[in-house]
């Protein structure tokens, strides 16, 4: 059995999506929730402070920030999150995977760090993922 078929039987994973730009938090909401009702997005965040209210406010699984943005925003983002919620899924995704770039995400608590743009299944396989992992 597969990440994604596992969430069949249970609750879709919870998810918010975190980037500065209105825009693209949209796009990587709609890649997130696709079509098969295993995700939903519960908020949108566009800051470090916005992010960790809203994961305590809607009790998410897990995020997906886009680390870029700008870079030391997205980094220091995912420290905080990690640092202030261990148990919560954190999956970075960059169009610029720069390896340095990459392991600062990891190093910081991200999961797992994806390439954009990527794919709906590739998204949620992270997502879910990194909440095993975290928990």
């Amino acid at each position: 059995m597969t990440l994604t078929q596992s969430r069949v039987d249970c609750s879709p994973l919870r998810v918010i999506v975190i980037d500065d730009r209105a825009e693209r938090r949209r796009l990587m909401a709609g890649v997130v929730e696709g079509n098969a009702g295993m995700a939903t997005v519960v908020a949108q965040a566009d800051s470090a402070e916005a992010a960790l209210r809203s994961v305590e406010d809607e009790s998410a699984d897990a995020v997906l920030i886009d680390v870029g943005m700008p870079l030391h925003e997205g980094l220091r983002t995912i420290r905080e999150l990690h640092q202030t919620f261990p148990r919560l899924g954190i999956v970075a995704c960059s169009s610029d995977l720069d390896r340095r770039v990459v392991q600062r995400a990891l190093d910081g608590g991200a999961h797992a760090v994806i390439p954009k743009p990527a794919r709906h299944p590739e998204v949620l396989a992270a997502l879910e993922g990194a909440r095993l992992v975290a928990r």
